[in-house]
């Protein structure tokens, strides 16, 4: 799993998990564990128990992404993707939030 965020400015990414470093031959070597689950762990305790409360109570979790979200992912993606086929800055310009999602 890796995570990274590049911006006009600069950049930021998650680290791999590196459990053995092997300095060998000339030659480093990371090795890494195999099963990335254990690091998300918690974060998915979380989502599994919001649904679950969400599912008897019909409540919707607070910290959860809507369709607005996704909406709003999107145009900036386009806008991106936009930005750097012409070589300059695109604004991100979205539609009115609907009342539903406020």
């Amino acid at each position: 799993m890796r995570a990274e965020l590049v911006g006009e400015a600069g950049g930021i990414a998650t680290n791999h998990l590196s459990h053995t470093r092997t300095d060998a031959g000339g030659a480093a070597c990371l090795r890494y564990d195999a099963d990335w689950r254990p690091r998300y762990a918690e974060a998915y305790r979380r989502q599994m128990r919001a649904f679950l409360r969400f599912a008897a109570t019909g409540a919707f979790p607070e910290a959860a992404a809507s369709a607005w979200d996704g909406y709003a992912a999107a145009a900036a993606a386009e806008v991106g993707v936009r930005a750097l086929a012409e070589g300059r800055r695109v604004p991100v310009e979205m539609i009115a939030r609907p009342e539903l999602y406020t």
